[in-house]
């Protein structure tokens, strides 16, 4: 049996799997293009983020500024919209321990809202693409330079 907390449609994850590369792309064009000589220091931002986490930003910051608008029921999304900004905020900051917590309450709460509503299939399994690449992006822990 397919759990739709676990299981996004094929149309989504043919969109992501199109869109993905473009974004990876996106993000290492914004990279510093220092030489790799240049003295690096250890409290940059950059030192820490992982390309998964970049990757993971970006659907997460996508889902906050153009999905969660567009879901239709106000009182429901709140708690996913709350779930979903401190998920953002722990990858941001590099909290990999409270962000599998924070991702798993984001899941419920995507779950609880597609119970509450219907017709928003395609939405909410963009937002579970989202959840996947926060979870890869807790799960890789190597930094890109």
């Amino acid at each position: 049996m397919n759990d739709p907390v676990l299981s996004p449609s094929r149309n989504a994850v043919r969109l992501v799997g199109r869109l993905l590369p473009l974004v990876m792309v996106a993000a290492n064009g914004c990279v510093d293009g220092s030489s790799p000589t240049d003295v690096t220091h250890v409290d940059e931002p950059v030192q820490h983020t992982t390309i998964h986490g970049t990757a993971a930003l970006s659907s997460i910051d996508d889902a906050l500024a153009r999905i969660i608008p567009a879901l239709n029921d106000a009182a429901a999304v709140a708690p996913l919209r709350a779930a979903l900004l401190e998920l953002r905020m722990l990858l941001a900051s590099d909290g990999a321990a409270d962000g599998m917590a924070t991702e798993a309450t984001a899941r419920r709460a995507v779950h609880a809202y597609g119970r509450s509503t219907t017709g928003q299939d395609a939405e909410l399994d963009a937002i579970r693409l989202a959840l996947d690449a926060a979870a890869r992006s807790q799960r890789s822990d190597g930094p890109t330079r």
